[in-house]
């Protein structure tokens, strides 16, 4: 089953590779020529390999983070049920 953040992020924002299609020809190259034979698993080695790959995947990881930022600041000082003192902000 599909993680919704997952979703979201990659059906729901752009995909950068969509954008630059030439960006998509140089990985699909880089993954042609260190890659294995067709139906064969690729090993962990030959991904190390893979820089362009790698910076295409660690650029949109920081333009569209996995997980977004969520900060949630007290309104008021409370206290929690377990006793922790809560301060504002």
């Amino acid at each position: 089953m599909l993680n919704p953040t997952f979703i979201k992020h990659h059906l729901v924002k752009p995909n950068l590779l969509a954008i630059h299609p030439r960006c998509e020809e140089k990985i699909h190259k880089e993954i042609v020529e260190l890659g294995e034979e067709e139906g064969e698993q690729m090993g962990y080695d030959k991904l190390k390999g893979m820089h362009y790959l790698y910076a295409a995947i660690t650029g949109e990881l920081r333009i569209y983070p996995s997980v977004p930022i969520d900060s949630r600041v007290a309104a008021v000082v409370d206290v929690l049920p377990n006793g922790t003192h809560v301060k504002v902000g």
